[in-house]
């Protein structure tokens, strides 16, 4: 499966669609900023609210927790996954996401990326070695506005975290720029 993340050229709270390989609108995506936290409201292709990614106050990290939304954007239910963002060695970047499955079990995904943030690589650590890639990300060149393929390779992990990802990368990218 794979997904496009397309920004709009211009946007100020940064809303935009996520479409398929189609071009059939999938998700949509409505930044709202506050005082002190951005956030990003994750909606179906019918704008029913899926989740929400709230930005946390860190010091030297970018750090966002994932929410249920319960029927509407402002009504968010239990913390589903923590995402953070790790240390920058030379030449490559790191970010984490830890969530829970349906069974209470812990899981954590490993996302390496090139230094200039074009090509994403998301690995379960639970999976064997070898068959750990279950997504990548990578950004489209040529494009006027931003664009980012998501590509699911495995679908061992839910796909509202490798969709949430694919965001945070994005906004990853745009906040370092």
């Amino acid at each position: 499966m794979e997904l496009y993340i397309k920004q709009k050229f211009w946007s100020v709270l940064e809303n935009y669609s996520i479409v398929d390989e189609h071009d059939t609108v999938q998700f949509y995506v409505k930044g709202q900023l506050s005082f002190l936290h951005k956030r990003f409201i994750v909606s179906d292709a019918q704008q029913v609210p899926m989740f929400t990614m709230v930005s946390r106050i860190s010091l030297l990290f970018r750090k966002y927790d994932i929410q249920e939304n319960n029927g509407s954007e402002n009504s968010l239910g239990d913390v589903i996954g923590r995402f953070r963002e790790g240390f920058h060695l030379p030449f490559r970047r790191r970010a984490y996401l830890k969530y829970f499955d349906e069974n209470g079990v812990e899981h954590e995904l490993r996302v390496t990326g090139s230094f200039i943030g074009f090509n994403w690589k998301i690995k379960d650590k639970s999976l064997p070695k070898g068959d750990r890639t279950v997504a990548t990300v990578e950004k489209k060149v040529f494009k006027i506005a931003d664009t980012y393929r998501l590509k699911i390779i495995n679908n061992s992990v839910p796909a509202k975290y490798l969709l949430a990802i694919g965001i945070l990368i994005d906004t990853m990218h745009h906040q370092s720029h």
